[in-house]
């Protein structure tokens, strides 16, 4: 099947906010499209990461090959020097194609890192002043809930105004949550399960702090791309030992 990788602004079809992962191309088209997400690149890494598969595969089967062989010159100690051949030929290309990703993942990191670190967003005195007033209004009407039902509407409420604020908007307000997160967080103490109209209620910030981190800034995401970058390219490697040691 094939698949792309995607970057998630938002949590969606069960993948946690900023991750980076593999879907498949029906799923990614569908992310993208609905906005909660965008297609990446991990540079060079799967044309190396397809490298060393294909030299992972040629020496195992090389190997077999040999220790099937039924050449009466083969001996088993002439068998056992050509593995033995084998084994530091695959692991001199496999170090060394592990070597090169290191290096161009580590001139990625220091890349986004710089790009991280240097990247701002324009927030205006007007961003500030309805940061200001959104997240005073939206604490009082969670404080003013009278039962759980309300406190839980009035949080999704919360939840659907901030995800449409723009970019400054939710860096402006980033900097006024203080209130409204303690709103959300004494009504939960308050109010969490206990049933209303036979639910429990569950009353938890975490949607929020979701949406107002959302701040689709591509310099300041590249940090979070960044730190997910796959450390290994000889993948295949590392499966083959791991199902060699749940079989002995």
């Amino acid at each position: 099947m094939a698949e792309k990788r995607i970057f998630t602004f938002e949590q969606t079809e069960g993948i946690p906010q900023h991750t980076a992962t593999k879907v498949s191309d029906e799923k990614a088209k569908e992310i993208v499209e609905s906005g909660a997400g965008v297609e990446i690149s991990f540079g060079d890494y799967d044309q190396l990461e397809a490298k060393a598969s294909k030299a992972y595969d040629d020496y195992k089967q090389k190997v077999k090959e040999i220790k099937e062989s039924d050449n009466p010159l083969h001996t088993d100690e002439y068998k056992r020097w050509e593995i033995s051949k084998l084994e530091r030929q695959y692991t001199n290309e496999s170090r060394a194609l592990q070597r090169e990703w290191e290096e161009k993942q580590k001139e990625m990191i220091n890349q986004a890192q710089q790009k991280a670190a240097k990247a701002t967003v324009n927030v205006t005195q007007a961003d500030y002043t309805l940061a200001d007033q959104l997240a005073t209004r939206l604490a009082l009407q969670i404080k003013g809930a009278s039962n759980g039902l309300e406190a839980a509407a009035a949080l999704k409420d919360a939840e659907a105004s901030i995800k449409h604020l723009s970019d400054s908007e939710k860096v402006a307000l980033q900097s006024k949550m203080d209130g409204l997160l303690s709103a959300i967080e004494q009504a939960g103490e308050k109010y969490n399960g206990r049933k209303g109209n036979q639910s429990e209620v569950n009353i938890k910030p975490s949607i929020v702090l979701q949406n107002v981190q959302d701040v689709r800034n591509p310099d300041l995401l590249a940090g979070k791309v960044a730190d997910q970058l796959p450390p290994n390219v000889n993948v295949k490697k590392s499966r083959g030992q791991q199902v060699k040691k749940r079989v002995f």
